[in-house]
């Protein structure tokens, strides 16, 4: 682990080792990484249950360290250990590599999802655009309606007032031609 920390500080990085995690800010971007020793299966055994059998492990360490990238960088190695024909220190420029791919992937993750944060911004924005416009021609269009209902309205009081008009004219010359 010393080894690493002291690779990834000659290269001006900055490291933080807590009691949880050891990580290095790379890209922008804060790489979460660790040695750990693996396990192996010691034993398998079914073990009934109220659902049925299920397999358990049993898991013992094996001896073998590993480093570990704790980053979510889908499809791409996160994980070096001991082999038959390498020890774990003879991979540590892979190891730094992995940290590099790690923090370049999740910087690129999130210009991706900014981006894809701007595109739906946009279309929100053109959406209650075009929901608004809808409102106003909506509104325009009932406008128009009440326009054209009073407007019928007025045409049916004046026709009114106009035959009341003639009614009442006629009922004056009936009763102004009618004897005394």
């Amino acid at each position: 682990m010393n080894a690493v920390v002291f690779a990834l500080e000659a290269e001006e990085l900055k490291v933080t080792v807590t009691g949880e995690s050891t990580s290095v800010e790379v890209f922008g971007q804060r790489i979460s990484f660790g040695v750990l020793e693996d396990l192996q299966i010691k034993e398998r055994h079914e073990v009934k249950s109220y659902s049925g059998t299920k397999r358990v492990n049993v898991y013992e360490r094996s001896g073998n360290l590993a480093f570990r990238v704790w980053s979510n960088a889908e499809g791409h190695r996160a994980h070096w250990g001991d082999s038959k024909t390498k020890r774990l220190e003879e991979l540590l420029p892979q190891c730094i590599g992995g940290i590099f791919r790690h923090a370049r992937l999740r910087r690129i993750e999130e210009e991706v999802q900014k981006q894809r944060e701007l595109v739906w911004v946009r279309q929100r924005s053109e959406e209650a655009e075009r929901a608004q416009k809808a409102r106003a021609e909506q509104q325009r269009l009932e406008n128009l309606e009440k326009c054209i209902s009073n407007w019928q309205k007025a045409e049916q009081i004046r026709a009114f007032v106009t035959a009341y008009q003639r009614m009442c004219e006629g009922a004056i010359n009936v009763q102004l031609a009618a004897p005394r």
